[in-house]
């Protein structure tokens, strides 16, 4: 499965402690994206910077690539003033007058697209003029692609191949957009809840009032290209659309802590592979408890003394890695961590958090 995202950040000034509209600081409408040497794309979404990475399988070059990215990112920013930083915070009270005094007019608007709600079955609505509201927002929307569907014409491979591989890639969950509400109700037990339980933050709730609630996600379409050829002939260059989800509930606070990112990517993983076994004990009333423990902050402690996942976390873990995180993080604790993106859950919290092996489930 592949791993992607397009998280938002927001610039501070820390001199005088007041958060900077992205626009301020060069940064391009989405129409004119900044490809960094990572590969990753940046942009100013309204207020804040979006990051747009390239995706991956692996939870460890994930992070080791988000890191270069937003270190990128982070120099932008210095370099055009000093005083300036990026910050992972879900919420900032912005200054209507003195930031959109000249501001462009994408930045005037909210120009989120619509999402779906997992719980109705009927598109969210926002209902706010960005010109008379003095918040802005910010998610780290967490995207997963279709492990088997990139399968190539059968001039490219046996048929046969093409064929199986293609069956195996619509037999896939994410394939099957009518399991997706459940699904992403079980990425809100697994994945919502751990974000919110370990950060528990009030500008999560605050967020949530309007944006990334419980249950809000997109059904998308991923480019992908392969270089490939028939045998003998030159090397073609093949473009395919691969289905995937955008699961938009998550904070970016998860970018404050590099094992915190593959706890919560591997926790998806684990979700989305074992869907159809954890889909037969699912326990429908369990859900507006779910519901609200995301989007109120409330109940968390609850659910989370009985969550577990195999060679994951069970609830010991969970505890103490919250006590660890609540002691204040930030994204430059992610950005200047000495060690690679392998090196995250659990071997990161065993040397420094006090977890052991055993508050990891087997």
């Amino acid at each position: 499965m592949s791993f992607g995202a397009d998280p938002e950040f927001f610039i501070w000034d820390r001199k005088h402690d007041r958060p900077v509209p992205a626009h301020k600081a060069g940064f391009p409408d989405k129409h004119n994206k900044r490809i960094l040497a990572s590969k990753a794309s940046v942009f100013r979404d309204g207020y804040a910077i979006e990051v747009n990475p390239i995706p991956f399988t692996c939870r460890g070059l994930y992070n080791d690539h988000m890191k270069a990215s937003l270190q990128a990112v982070r120099t932008m920013v210095y370099e055009k003033n000093t005083d300036w930083t990026v910050i992972a915070t879900p919420v900032v009270r912005i200054d209507l007058v003195k930031d959109m005094a000249d501001a462009p007019k994408d930045v005037l608007e909210f120009g989120c697209e619509g999402a779906l709600d997992a719980y109705t079955g009927e598109p969210t609505q926002v209902h706010i003029r960005a010109m008379e509201h003095e918040y802005r927002y910010a998610g780290g929307h967490m995207h997963f692609g279709n492990p088997n569907a990139i399968y190539l014409h059968p001039s490219y491979v046996n048929e046969g191949t093409y064929v199986q591989n293609r069956a195996d890639a619509n037999r896939h969950v994410l394939a099957q957009t009518q399991e997706f509400p459940r699904l992403v109700k079980m990425l809100d037990l697994y994945v919502g809840v751990l974000d919110s339980y370990l950060f528990h933050d009030p500008r999560m709730f605050l967020r949530r009032t309007h944006y990334g609630k419980a249950g809000e996600y997109r059904i998308q379409q991923y480019p992908v290209t392969l270089n490939t050829a028939a045998y003998g002939q030159p090397v073609h260059h093949v473009t395919q659309m691969v289905q995937g989800l955008e699961y938009r509930t998550p904070s970016p606070m998860m970018y404050t802590n590099q094992a915190v990112i593959a706890l919560m990517y591997g926790a998806a993983n684990h979700v989305i592979r074992n869907y159809a076994t954890l889909a037969k004990s699912w326990d429908v009333k369990a859900e507006p408890y779910i519901q609200h423990a995301i989007n109120e902050g409330e109940g968390l402690d609850k659910i989370v003394e009985t969550l577990m996942l195999p060679q994951l976390f069970r609830s010991s873990g969970l505890q103490k890695a919250k006590a660890w995180l609540q002691r204040g993080v930030s994204l430059n604790d992610f950005l200047d961590c000495p060690q690679g993106g392998h090196y995250n859950w659990p071997e990161l919290p065993a040397s420094s958090w006090g977890i052991s092996m055993a508050d990891v489930a087997r």
